[in-house]
């Protein structure tokens, strides 16, 4: 998740305990799905380890959170979007997004790099 050369301290991490709960260590206290959403609105990473096995379920945390979102009627994902990638698999999805992403990155990678040059 995180750029090679990105310091550690940009990267706010969260524990996750057994109980389900989210444990920010910055700021010594408890948090909710709605808190990582504003996190990362205003701007912050956070890698999320489950404090149990140790592993890394920041992508978990961060569907979870999209998830959350679409419940709270944000409508981020269609439905017909889902149900593809239930009937044909998650590998649809990622090809999706891989082309998509590149497509609608390299324009905008043009525009910096020309910017920077002003």
């Amino acid at each position: 998740m995180r750029n090679k050369g990105e310091n550690d301290s940009d990267v706010i991490v969260i524990k996750k305990y057994s109980n389900k709960r989210l444990y920010d260590s910055a700021k010594k206290k408890y948090i909710t799905l709605e808190h990582i959403s504003d996190l990362i609105k205003s701007g912050k990473e956070i890698q999320v380890i489950d404090t149990q096995t140790k592993e890394d379920i920041t992508k978990l945390i961060l569907i979870q959170t999209i998830l959350e979102n679409e419940k709270n009627k944000e409508d981020i994902l269609p439905a017909s979007f889902l149900h593809s990638i239930i009937k044909y698999g998650n590998q649809i999805a990622k090809e999706y997004f891989d082309n998509s992403f590149i497509m609608m990155m390299q324009p905008y990678i043009s525009f910096k790099k020309t910017y920077k040059r002003i």
